[in-house]
């Protein structure tokens, strides 16, 4: 409150001193003195206006004691000059700017210093979508001309790109706000930075573009406009909440869960120690198995080196579906699993939307939203939008390792410490019944348990010996079954369980690559 009153006493400081010296037609002066005032109340009703009345007395008053020489409109360098302006402004017309900037350089050659190649730069500029350098070049043109007629063209063309300013933040602003509704931040990002190259102090760009960056896992980027806008927004009239959340906000930036040394899980590419059996942000095991046997069905999963491309279920069961799952990996493998899809051919996976039922992507198919994801932040999102958007996939209800029968999706919340706390199934093409939420209890990394919650139908428990998992207890609505792994030193040979209610009633035998 104290700062705030600080700024508004300068303000009024500042704006009286500037009229003033306007009365006292000391206009450069008086000109600063305005500027002073609008950087300390951004917005502020009134001062723009003595603003831009200060540059216009301060613009005549300089061309009417500058002394320059008059054009020669009867000369041929002034025909090729007006000839190189006129394709200019063609060539602006038709988004061709390159050659539009070229024409201007060349009429440059025959008379630099008339005031009409600044007019033509700030038409150039104003095509490239860059009002603020536009009306800066104004400025000098300005300053340069003496008759009203050239004010008039000057006045006409600032008019107009106050216009399009206005108009065009005020889209791109509503832009920002209904893709981050969507959950389409990729959009919201763009639309910022698109905002923040029109005009850099806007307060809404600043907070905007930074917090997009911030979303995109571009954190040294994302600090620097946020610390701006803090700087900016300390005028009385802004939002000082919204300036708090940002000020606690920036320490928050640079937080990050470590990860551990380790060979990278096969679905999340996150690292886990050799002998740790789960992937603390996926949920998938660290093994890579190679077939599944059971009655009358086998599963095959199929690698390519360390990354599984697909794994097939057949049958020979009357009733049972065949079923097929095809992974879609982010660039070259290392941000793990993008998308889950039944079909063999699909179009390219690409995430468009972090939403509370799932993100959604191009094409057919299921996307995961680990916390690590490469492309945007899950979890930032979550703190600045209050939405969980972190989703895992499982092949099946129960998280079953060795058990492919669907494609489950599951929104999750993590731990302080980055593991899966607990998960609630989505509803989807292989589940309607989304009335399960599943708790996990950990040691250190090691996953000790998951629990139906409310229900208490489904708990499964882990037991380890020397660091390994050698067995994991199920127990389902009473009835009790168990998955047994053998190893050869540290090498897993086998895995087996006996019949699962759980899942089918099937018991089942799982080798490894």
């Amino acid at each position: 409150k104290l700062r705030e009153k600080a700024f508004l006493e300068s303000a009024r400081h500042h704006r009286a001193e500037g009229e003033r010296l306007q009365a006292a037609k000391q206009y450069t002066l008086a000109l600063k003195e305005f500027k002073l005032a609008q950087l300390r109340i951004p917005g502020a009703k009134g001062i723009a206006d003595l603003v831009e009345q200060a540059r216009l007395d301060e613009a005549k008053v300089t061309t009417g004691r500058a002394e320059r020489p008059a054009e020669d409109k009867t000369s041929s360098r002034y025909s090729m000059m007006r000839s190189h302006l006129l394709y200019a402004d063609n060539y602006i017309r038709d988004k061709q700017f390159d050659e539009a900037e070229n024409e201007i350089e060349q009429a440059a050659i025959m008379n630099k210093d008339s005031p009409s190649i600044l007019l033509s730069r700030a038409k150039l500029a104003q095509g490239r979508k860059q009002p603020i350098k536009a009306l800066e070049i104004l400025n000098q043109y300005d300053r340069k001309v003496t008759s009203s007629e050239d004010r008039d063209l000057s006045q006409a063309l600032r008019v107009n790109i106050g216009f399009e300013l206005k108009n065009t933040k005020k889209t791109l602003k509503e832009v920002i706000a209904k893709t981050k509704s969507e959950g389409d931040f990729l959009q919201a990002a763009k639309a910022a930075e698109d905002g923040l190259s029109l005009d850099g102090t806007d307060l809404d760009f600043l907070l905007e573009a930074g917090l997009s960056r911030a979303i995109l896992r571009k954190t040294a980027e994302a600090e620097p406009l946020l610390n701006q806008y803090v700087r900016l927004s300390q005028a009385p009239g802004t939002d000082s909440k919204k300036r708090e959340e940002v000020i606690n906000l920036i320490p928050r930036l640079k937080e990050s869960i470590p990860e551990p040394e380790g060979i990278p899980n096969w679905f999340s590419g996150y690292k886990s120690p050799a002998d740790l059996f789960y992937c603390p942000v996926s949920l998938m095991p660290n093994v890579r198995p190679a077939s599944v046997t059971a009655r009358k069905q086998i599963t095959a999963y199929e690698w390519n080196k360390d990354l599984l491309v697909g794994v097939v279920v057949s049958s020979q069961q009357p009733g049972d579906r065949p079923f097929k799952a095809r992974f879609d990996y982010f660039a070259d493998g290392k941000g793990g699993v993008q998308r889950v899809s039944s079909e063999d051919k699909n179009e390219p996976a690409a995430i468009l939307r972090f939403t509370q039922n799932g993100p959604q992507g191009a094409g057919k198919g299921t996307y995961t939203s680990l916390r690590n994801n490469p492309m945007a932040d899950p979890l930032m999102i979550e703190k600045l939008s209050g939405k969980r958007v972190t989703t895992v996939i499982a092949g099946n209800l129960y998280f079953h390792p060795f058990v492919w029968n669907g494609i489950y999706v599951f929104q999750v919340e993590y731990d302080a410490s980055g593991r899966v706390k607990s998960a609630k199934l989505l509803p989807s093409a292989d589940q309607k019944d989304s009335n399960h939420v599943f708790d996990f209890k950990w040691d250190a990394q090691r996953l000790m348990e998951i629990t139906e919650r409310g229900t208490g139908d489904y708990v499964r428990s882990m037991s380890y010996i020397g660091g390994k998992l050698t067995m994991e207890t199920i127990s389902f609505r009473g009835k009790r079954s168990k998955i047994e792994y053998k190893y050869k030193g540290d090498q897993l040979l086998e895995a087996s369980s006996n019949d699962d209610l759980s899942i089918d009633g099937r018991s089942r035998h799982v080798t490894f690559r």
